[in-house]
């Protein structure tokens, strides 16, 4: 056990003296015939500590009141063996510094280390952080997301290294291949599927409008349909870039259902909740979607949508009833894969990541879908509406439109006159 020293204003001095002496030579550790060597630096008190780390740090702002004057060292100290030289104690630390500052950039522990700069400079397009802030609960840091979601780590995630048909090995996921796009937690009077094929939809439009602008992207989503009053939590993902060619993503949404079915893979790893819930569902469950729960795949020129029912499965069931009675309390993270079953298509990546924590179902937003003949009479009784108001109005603008009485039912009938005609 290392002796503790008791410091006081006389030895504090030297302590600084002597560190500026020191790292002037170049030396490694302080040595002098009144203080021990540098490793006693964690016993000292915290001001002691502080004024020797200012001394090697470039950086501070030594105020002037740490500055010890001569007149302030007893006599009896005049002739140590060491110079003091006081007044000029914060510019020779500055010397020192300017002289190992090459030094310690390289070191991975130094004071001074530069931070990296991010590998992806690139900001975000407006129109996915529309859509992410657009949902019903928030997107928020993983860190804490109470009644939201965010996006986690990767690495949390174990899948199939590259030489995984021979050992088993299993390595962390990575990066994803897709970005976050956004999540719906939303309940809706029947069972939510085919959601992107809504027009009317946020994500639908957003895709819609990008493409209108000459953007190519491509949207995933899966549709976690809950046995559980019909609620849905939908997470969506996008391409900004094109699929390669062959890769497993290509050849997934260029296959067939009976492909699908085989490779879609879902991760859950319960990150907080209680026991019960933890113990039903493992530590990390691994599911390949197709086999175990009937799934719908949902596919246009720039998205797919896979709804995966959690209901057509009795166990599936009978977990996930049994979690809704938790989920409040629940953090679950939620990675989706296609799975790798040659060498060739090794390792395997993640498409994407998902977290969701704390679920109110009071927050769930409320999603009706209007019926395709709804939304066409609709459509067509505008259209007629102002066709019937143009030729009514032609001969006399300033007249009204009998049209204009009635637009309920009569609109369409003289329409049918018109073209018996």
């Amino acid at each position: 056990m290392p002796e503790r020293y008791s410091i006081t204003p006389i030895m504090l001095g030297r302590l600084v003296a002597v560190t500026s002496s020191a790292l002037s030579t170049d030396s490694t550790c302080l040595q002098s015939p009144f203080l021990p060597p540098l490793p006693f630096l964690p016993l000292l008190p915290r001001p002691a500590r502080n004024l020797l780390e200012d001394a090697t740090n470039p950086s501070s702002q030594l105020p002037t009141q740490s500055i010890i004057r001569p007149h302030q060292i007893p006599a009896s100290l005049s002739q140590a063996p060491i110079g003091f030289r006081f007044q000029t104690r914060v510019n020779s630390s500055r010397r020192c510094c300017s002289r190992i500052s090459s030094r310690r950039a390289t070191s991975p522990v130094g004071r001074q280390y530069p931070k990296m700069a991010s590998s992806n400079g690139e900001t975000e397009h407006q129109w996915i952080e529309n859509i992410k802030s657009g949902g019903a609960v928030p997107c928020l840091a993983p860190e804490s997301c109470p009644n939201g979601w965010a996006t986690p780590p990767g690495d949390s995630f174990m899948v199939r290294g590259p030489e995984y048909l021979t050992n088993k090995v299993k390595i962390p996921g990575g990066e994803s291949l897709l970005k976050p796009l956004g999540f719906d937690w939303i309940k809706g009077p029947a069972k939510i599927c085919e959601i992107l094929k809504d027009k009317n939809h946020r994500v639908r439009k957003a895709i819609d409008e990008e493409v209108s602008h000459g953007k190519q992207h491509f949207v995933w989503a899966f549709n976690l349909q809950l046995p559980k009053d019909n609620y849905s939590a939908i997470f969506y993902f996008v391409s900004l870039e094109p699929v390669p060619e062959g890769s497993l993503m290509d050849q997934f949404l260029k296959g067939d259902d009976a492909f699908r079915k085989s490779r879609l893979k879902l991760i859950a790893n319960i990150v907080k909740g209680p026991w019960i819930v933890r113990t039903a569902v493992g530590e990390q469950a691994i599911c390949i979607l197709g086999r175990a729960l009937t799934c719908k795949y949902v596919q246009g020129s720039n998205f797919i949508e896979v709804d995966v029912d959690i209901g057509s499965s009795i166990v599936a069931n009978a977990i996930v009833h049994l979690a809704f009675g938790y989920i409040t309390t629940l953090t679950v993270d939620l990675a989706f894969l296609i799975e790798s079953q040659t060498e060739s298509e090794l390792p395997e990546r993640l498409l994407g990541a998902v977290r969701f924590s704390e679920l109110n179902p009071g927050s769930a937003g409320h999603y009706e879908r209007q019926s395709e003949e709804h939304q066409e009479s609709t459509q067509s009784r505008s259209v007629g509406f102002w066709q019937g108001f143009w030729s009514n109005n032609q001969g006399n603008p300033t007249e009204p439109s009998p049209s204009l009485q009635n637009t309920n039912g009569n609109l369409h009938k003289e329409e049918a006159n018109e073209n018996a005609k």
